[in-house]
């Protein structure tokens, strides 16, 4: 007898018609039935247990690759939502800050000391090499004198790793 995945005679039934069989053997309108003799004398291709496993292989395959394009969209939908607003047709107009380019119209442009208020903690010391370069931007005090603040990771220890975040004790609070 060939090796037997369990999952398997389901998923011939199934594919090979399976329901139709069953409902062609059914008797009684209101409730429909069929012997449980008929199910089991009929008989079901089987493929063998290696090619079993690949079809199984195969459907994960693609159910992975499902996940990963809807994470991709998702990542979209949010990047959308956040520059440019929930409504797809709410007019546009220019931010005046290049590197926002337009924005929603009624949307307004505000410092960010107006928003949060922080409080320095001290750089994480630059000589620790693993402290640096992960991808959570490291703004100071320094970088919001300006009107705007745009964050570039092009220089070098722009960016922290969750460790050489947790060795610093500044604080990033709303202000309302």
């Amino acid at each position: 007898m060939t090796d037997l995945l369990p999952e398997m005679p389901g998923y011939e039934a199934y594919k090979n018609s399976g329901v139709e069989w069953v409902d062609s053997a059914t008797y009684g309108t209101k409730m429909p039935r069929t012997s449980a003799s008929f199910i089991g004398n009929q008989k079901l291709p089987i493929p063998a247990y290696i090619e079993q496993t690949a079809k199984i292989d195969q459907a994960v395959a693609i159910k992975e690759k499902q996940i990963q394009l809807l994470k991709e969209r998702k990542q979209i939908l949010i990047q959308t939502a956040v520059t440019k607003g929930l409504d797809p047709n709410v007019p546009m107009a220019d931010s005046g800050v290049e590197w926002i380019g337009q924005k929603p119209a009624h949307w307004t442009l505000k410092r960010l000391k107006f928003l949060f208020s922080s409080t320095g903690g001290g750089t994480p010391s630059k000589k620790q090499k693993d402290y640096w370069q992960g991808n959570i931007p490291w703004v100071s005090p320094k970088d919001m004198k300006s009107d705007y603040f745009a964050f570039t990771a092009t220089p070098k220890n722009t960016t922290l790793e969750k460790f050489g975040v947790k060795q610093t004790d500044g604080q990033f609070k709303p202000l309302y």
